[in-house]
């Protein structure tokens, strides 16, 4: 993990003294005189200083990527104009989102998703705030910068923007490829030749400070002019230890070498070091336990001492893995499933050492198998709950047991991000009304990401002794566990060249016939964009080799319960969690992303002492007979590269515009229509070298990979009719389509491509002079075969493939021991065995390997499956329809009124549908699939059934799906029970979602936000504004139905819904600006209030099916911020 400097960085302070000094230049032509020049813009050009009012503005860009008034456009676009920006105290898009209609932030929506088994809550703030928001319903804003389409990674911030636009909906003129959600695009500050600005500003808030600059000189008279700006922001949360620390940096130039011609740059360096908060309560596994009265556990004696003090004896493993089975000796602790992975142990960021916690029958470390000695631990009894597929975990939701305004429970996660972004332009007037830009615009993203506790809960250790049978010294302590830490590195590259070539033909300047044909705004599009995405998983692991470790694996891939590590951070006592896990100290360094063996493998290592259970005939321990010695013994332990992946996409793009005038102006209708031609690539698995570590080598190589390629034509066809000056009609209609990744079903065909379609209609008013707009926008949406999946869709895909090629049961290998079998050859792990002959040293696909294509043939799958790169995954489907309304109202040049409102519908469809049929077939169930489906194969078909007689001449006989048993010494797993626990259930609960509406949606919204500047008398100076939000109750889940009468939910009733109880909020504002030092510099100071006597606390997010809530947002209450801005 990157190391974190809370000081600015070097850059950001050699931006800062640049800025002074051109602010100090004085050139002495560079004065300004009475007939400056005005400047002509091109039509690719919009100048806010000359065109927003308050909060309104009245052109864009974003209708045609040419300059237009919005009353021409029928889309929904929405400006947020710079004066809206500063009297919100607005500094990202979440912020912007709460006031605008159908946009969502983290301020008014929590970003989550359904995941695992049992299900729980993820909640997606923490790691990428960025990008948890909304547009209509339907899923995160596309963004980009200046019509570049943008890495959605990068946050947009408010120190260097002029405006921002709101697309609504798909629109092909601007992003053929992308959401249908919207676009959100973000106009950086610019080089303006002929003015100057020096600006210092500094806001303090909630745990929080910011300070930024921004610079305009023009260097040159009617030439050049330099822009500088930079930003350092430090904030912090009231749970402790959180922070996120960013520092962003730009510069920009404006050139006009010649009268027509104007050349422009600009770049932008960003920093970012996080440790946020966790915005949701951790998952609950204590309440039950203390409900139970705190049920303790004797592994030594396998007793369950019960909250009465009675007590009752497990006498074996089954007993309680079985659903609900312990839970009748003892509510509130079961099973503890980790137990496979010795844990390391954590207290106030002392590493207390690793300890096995399940000792397997025959002696060996590091696992259970059919154990009688293991730990337990707490647990919610969720399988208790009739029908508790539909179930999702609960949260904490009681202070004794967690505060959630003052503990960060997820302080071990930490992300370190940096990107550059460069833009070069260059404009030439060809002829008069022929304009011609050609831009380029590159990205380059990297982020560090220690996400060790995902969506673990907190729950208490019940286990009254070791298992050496010494006293348990944490018994009864909270705790928070982290299954496996997975440190990843992300990198990302956005490389876009365009060309766009505009034309107004104005017929209504002929004196002829032919002056009724109207006024023609041309543009075409030629555009290049290449991206390449990077992405490397580390594993924290034991690197040092060990009897207990299985050497004959890669490092990478080394005895999963020995060899990867869970961790017990203890947090409190007796049930109350007292203090944050703190900074994760086991990933010293990341290793060096890109590089060689070993810089590029393997990270920062430590040493870790491990206690387990050694077999020795002398030893005095016995464990079910098997005698034996407790060691301690050192391991060496580092992060090690795990897996690798690398895509890359190549996009050509050609496009077209016409907006057209007709009937003075009356009519207008613009056409639009673009060709996007996609090429996705998958780079080359990395490869392992002789010292056992992935490597980087082949992170960069495309060549074993054929590229998928994509096309589709889109268009966008939209007409305005102004009725009479102050009213106006229009109507809109757009597509797109987005080629997400390379990915295939699971039948080996390329997923469709992601569409998206929209209609937009309504009426806009314009009274008092336009002092007064009204638009009110109707719209349909719709986006189909969408890789936004909710929930564990993309889970169950990758869990339906292990089914298959599981090392130690799945159905490849089952083939394999048919063969084996059938000719003659020695068992598994024997020299000659089939296994040994070429499974081991490269796979199926390994040349050596003898049966290759009779398994590739009797396991109906393409070669290509075999390969470890196809990207499987599964599509969804989301409709939306709804109204929006916006109203911005400027009565006096002092005074601004905005209004803004919508009404939302957002529904799921189509989940797993490519799943489903691959499982179970057309029409087909898991009880009835159709014969050539999944399941048919693995439970049904003559190649499932077997016959096996063991070495003491018993003979079972069966299909591999439900009667697998230790055929050949491997795992015990019975494949049925696997895929009907982690995929089955899975797939069942996405499915009844089918037709629910989206988490969260309400049906309308109200926002109202006004600013009165007091211009003369004795509170000349004085600015006095404020906003209340209205939401709606919101959708947070269904309730459920028992359509068998057995008294069980077992789907969910989408005309049923659970609410919660909607929210008005209250912002204020108040700025005080007057002329300070002899009257050189322009002082203005201005206090904010967000959520105004707000104070805090849980909003329901996510509802059972019996209403009950079981997840919540954390509410921060009311936030100020006091603003000091200094013009120079």
């Amino acid at each position: 993990m990157k190391q974190t400097n809370k000081n600015p960085i070097p850059r950001f302070r050699t931006t800062l003294a640049l800025s002074l000094l051109l602010g100090a230049c004085t050139v002495g032509y560079s004065q300004e005189t009475d007939d400056e020049e005005v400047f002509e813009l091109s039509p690719f050009e919009v100048s806010p200083a000359e065109t927003d009012i308050g909060y309104r503005a009245t052109n864009t860009l974003a209708g045609t990527r040419m300059n237009a008034n919005i009353k021409d456009l029928g889309s929904s676009i929405t400006v947020v104009t710079a004066q809206q920006l500063e009297d919100t105290a607005a500094v990202d898009l979440n912020d912007v989102f709460l006031y605008e209609s159908n946009t969502e932030g983290t301020g008014n929506f929590t970003s989550f998703s359904v995941v695992g088994n049992p299900p729980t809550v993820r909640e997606s703030i923490q790691q990428s705030p960025a990008q948890a928001n909304r547009i209509r319903g339907i899923g995160s804003a596309e963004r980009a910068v200046n019509y570049y389409t943008s890495l959605s990674q990068i946050p947009a911030d408010s120190y260097n923007l002029e405006r921002v636009t709101i697309n609504r909906g798909p629109n092909s003129v601007l992003y053929g490829l992308g959401s249908a959600s919207g676009l959100v695009n973000t106009t950086p500050g610019k080089a303006t030749i002929g003015s100057e600005l020096k600006r210092i500003r500094f806001r303090l808030g909630d745990d929080s400070y910011r300070g930024s600059f921004n610079v305009n000189q023009t260097v040159v008279e009617d030439k050049l002019a330099i822009y500088v700006a930079g930003m350092y922001q430090d904030q912090e949360w009231a749970r402790k230890p959180s922070f996120e620390l960013t520092r962003r940096s730009y510069v920009a130039a404006t050139y006009k070498p010649f009268e027509n011609t104007k050349i422009t740059a600009s770049a932008e360096w960003f920093n970012q070091d996080a440790n946020r908060p966790n915005f949701t309560p951790p998952n609950d596994y204590v309440s039950s336990w203390i409900d139970a009265g705190k049920p303790s556990w004797n592994p030594i004696t396998r007793t369950v001492t019960r909250g009465d003090g009675t007590t009752a004896v497990v006498t074996g493993i089954r007993d309680y893995r079985e659903a609900g089975s312990l839970n009748n000796l003892a509510d509130g602790i079961s099973f503890d499933w980790n137990n496979t992975r010795a844990a390391v142990l954590i207290e106030n960021g002392d590493f207390l050492g690793r300890y096995q916690r399940g000792v397997q029958n025959n002696g060996q470390a590091f696992g259970v198998g059919n154990t009688n000695l293991d730990y337990l631990a707490t647990t919610l009894n969720l399988y208790e709950t009739p029908g508790y597929d539909l179930w999702t975990t609960s949260q904490v939701n009681d202070k004794s047991i967690y505060d959630w305004d003052s503990i960060n429970i997820l302080s071990a996660n930490s992300v370190s991000s940096e990107a550059t972004t460069y833009e070069l332009g260059f404009q030439q007037k060809l002829a008069e009304k022929l304009y011609l830009d050609i831009g380029f615009f590159k990205e380059d993203y990297d982020e560090d990401v220690n996400n060790s506790m995902g969506e673990r809960g907190v729950r208490v250790d019940p286990n009254e002794f070791l298992l050496d049978g010494s006293v348990n010294p944490h018994f009864g302590k909270v705790y928070v566990d982290s299954v496996q830490a997975s440190p990843m590195h992300r990198a990302a590259n956005n490389e876009i060249l365009r060309a766009n070539l505009a034309y107004e033909l104005d017929l209504t300047e002929q004196d002829n016939i032919f002056r009724h044909l109207g006024n023609h705004k041309f543009n075409a599009l030629a555009q290049n964009r290449k991206l390449r995405n990077q992405w490397a998983r580390y594993r924290e692991a034991v690197i040092s080799d060990h009897d207990w470790v299985d050497t004959s694996r890669p490092v990478f891939s080394r005895g999963n319960n020995a060899a990867l590590l869970t961790k017990f951070y203890y947090v409190g006592e007796d049930g109350s969690i007292e203090r944050s896990p703190g900074l994760d100290g086991g990933f010293p360094d990341h290793p060096v992303f890109g590089a060689a063996y070993p810089e590029g493998s393997v990270g920062g290592s430590y040493s870790l002492p491990v206690t387990y259970f050694s077999p020795d005939p002398a030893g005095t321990f016995v464990i079910d007979g098997v005698n034996g010695e407790w060691v301690t013994e050192d391991t060496t332990v580092a992060a090690a590269l795990h897996d690798t992946r690398a895509d890359r996409r190549e996009l050509d793009s050609q496009g077209v515009v016409l907006q057209s005038f007709f009937w003075d102006d009356r009519i207008v209708t613009t056409l639009g229509w673009r060709k996007d031609k996609a090429s996705d690539q998958l780079g080359d698995i990395a490869p392992t070298n002789g010292a056992g570590f992935r490597t980087f080598a082949e992170l960069d190589s495309w060549d074993d990979w054929d590229p998928i390629e994509v096309e589709g034509e889109t268009s966008t066809r939209g007409v305005v009719f102004h009725a009479f000056d102050w009213m106006s009609l229009h109507y809109n209609e757009s597509d797109n389509f987005s080629p997400a990744s390379a990915a295939v079903d699971f039948f080996g065909d390329p997923l469709p491509k992601p569409t998206g379609e929209g209609e937009d209609y309504g009426v806009t008013f314009n009274l008092f002079e336009n002092k007064l707009v009204t638009k009110i926008n109707w719209y349909e949406a719709s986006e189909k075969n969408s890789r936004n999946l909710p929930g564990d869709i993309g889970r169950f895909t990758w869990r339906s493939r292990r089914v298959e090629d599981e090392s130690s049961w799945g159905f490849r290998d089952f083939l394999e021991w048919k063969i084996t079998e059938r000719d003659g050859l020695p068992p598994r792990g024997e020299e000659g065995s089939l296994n040994s002959i070429g499974f081991l040293d490269g796979g199926i696909l390994n040349p050596a390997y003898p049966y290759a294509e009779e398994i590739i043939e009797r396991a109906m799958y393409p070669e290509s499956y075999y390969d470890g790169r196809t990207n499987y995954s599964d599509t969804a489907s989301a409709a939306a329809e709804g109204m929006e309304i916006e109203v911005i109202y400027n009565p006096l040049e002092n005074w601004t009124i905005k209004v803004t409102g919508n009404k939302q519908e957002s529904i799921y469809s189509d989940l797993g549908f490519y799943t489903t049929e691959w499982l179970y077939g057309v029409g087909g169930t898991f009880e009835n699939p159709i014969e050539g489906s999944r399941v048919w194969l693995w439970r049904d078909s003559p190649e499932a059934q077997f016959t096996y007689t063991d070495g003491d001449g018993n003979t079972q006989t069966g299909n591999w799906f439900n009667d697998r048993a230790s055929l050949w010494g491997g795992s015990s797993q019975i494949p049925g029970e696997w895929f009907q626990g982690v995929v089955k259930s899975l797939l069942d609960a996405a499915i009844l979602r089918d037709g629910l509406p989206r988490p969260q949606v309400r049906k309308w919204r109200w926002n109202i936000l006004t600013n009165y500047r007091f211009k003369d008398g004795g509170l000349k100076g004085l600015g006095i504004g404020g906003s209340v939000r209205w939401q709606d109750k919101a959708a947070i889940g269904s309730r459920g139905i028992d359509t068998t009468g057995n008294g069980n939910f077992d789907s969910f009733d989408a005309f049923n819904l659970i609410y919660d109880d909607g929210d008005t909020n209250l912002d204020l504002w108040a700025s005080y600006t007057r002329k300070i030092w002899d009257d050189s510099v322009n002082w203005k100071i201005q206090f904010n209030i967000r959520d105004a006597f707000d104070n805090g606390g849980l909003d329901p997010i996510s509802a059972n099916p019996d209403g009950s809530t079981n997840a919540w947002r954390i509410n921060d209450g009311a936030q100020y911020f006091l603003t000091n801005t200094f013009e120079f």
